[in-house]
């Protein structure tokens, strides 16, 4: 006769006797036999209740937990940098696309796109700021041709930020107006690099240092508390609907201090100051004349603005006349 578990109680009892605990009385027909192994006081094994999982320890618990950290901390870090990389490349794509749009902009219009210094007016390849300007040339000439609109481009915002493709500030006939992450250039257009100066149909031949060396737009600082801010703050994060602003082009008032070129942070110049620099880590995009996209690390030195400097500096790729010899090296 085997001992056999009690269907009510749970407790050991010998089959067909009543339990001791709760006075019922276990059968096979009501009841699964159990082989229990214990020991009697020669260590053999006998037939009986299996033995209870001996309790688990904090010290268990802290291995566990120690392990699962450790898994995290090995894992988590590839994973943001293929996130971050694939932000990069999509950024790479915008760029490519805004070049390829200038280089079309150029060759209906024998000159490279400017900052502008008004309002952007429907049709006119004179108004607005660059962004507005190129439209056509991006498949976005409905655009274009209203003067305004409420929908975001894509193409003008970074991916690595987030940021909302419109302003809730309404501007230039428009609710929710479009805003660019990207700022052109200034020295493009002008030796001074005047953000908000007149057009002066800067061509190919007036680039002497070679289109491959010279910066046309790239990835202007943001901070990142601003991310998700959709309401504008003029000269900092407006419409490229609006011309002539240091929200679409690099800062050149040196009298503020000097062009910045670093990281997205919460240093980062709201003013006129505010100069180029992305939400990666250890440099920027940016997109050449020659419609050429390439990354810039922020260890290269902002440099002077003097025309005739010969070290290779940000300075040297942005102005187009900076000395006689090519500074890039692919």
């Amino acid at each position: 006769m085997a001992d056999i578990v009690c269907p009510k109680c749970g407790s050991v009892i010998p089959d067909n006797q009543p339990c001791g605990l709760c006075n019922a009385i276990a059968t096979p027909e009501v009841a699964a036999k159990v082989a229990v192994p214990t020991t009697d006081g020669e260590g053999k094994v006998s037939i009986g209740r299996p033995p209870a999982w001996p309790p688990l320890t904090w010290a268990f618990y802290a291995f566990v937990a120690l392990f699962a950290m450790t898994c995290l901390g090995l894992i988590i870090p590839p994973l943001l940098f293929v996130r971050e990389a694939s932000m990069r490349t999509q950024s790479i794509c915008h760029l490519k696309q805004i070049g390829l749009a200038a280089h079309g902009f150029y060759d209906v219009h024998k000159r490279f796109p400017f900052n502008g210094t008004n309002q952007a007016r429907p049709g006119d390849a004179t108004s607005g700021s660059w962004c507005f300007q190129i439209l056509p040339f991006m498949e976005k000439n409905d655009v274009f041709q209203a003067g305004s609109t409420n929908e975001g481009i894509k193409q003008f915002l970074c991916p690595g930020r987030g940021r909302p493709l419109t302003s809730n500030t309404p501007a230039v006939g428009a609710d929710t107006p479009p805003w660019s992450d990207y700022v052109l250039n200034p020295w493009l257009n002008s030796d001074t690099g005047d953000v908000a100066a007149i057009d002066s149909r800067r061509t190919f031949a007036d680039i002497t240092d070679g289109t491959s060396n010279t910066i046309l737009c790239g990835e202007g600082q943001i901070r990142p508390r601003d991310y998700s801010n959709a309401e504008s703050i003029p000269g900092y994060l407006d419409t490229f609907l609006i011309g002539g602003t240091t929200a679409t082009a690099l800062s050149s008032n040196l009298a503020l201090g000097p062009v910045t070129f670093a990281r997205d942070s919460d240093d980062t110049r709201t003013d006129a100051a505010r100069g180029f620099g992305g939400p990666y880590s250890g440099g920027c995009n940016v997109a050449f004349c020659d419609g050429t996209v390439r990354w810039l690390s922020y260890s290269l030195k902002v440099g002077s603005f003097a025309k005739g400097q010969s070290d290779l500096s940000l300075a040297s790729l942005l102005t187009p006349a900076a000395g006689d010899e090519p500074f890039w090296e692919p």
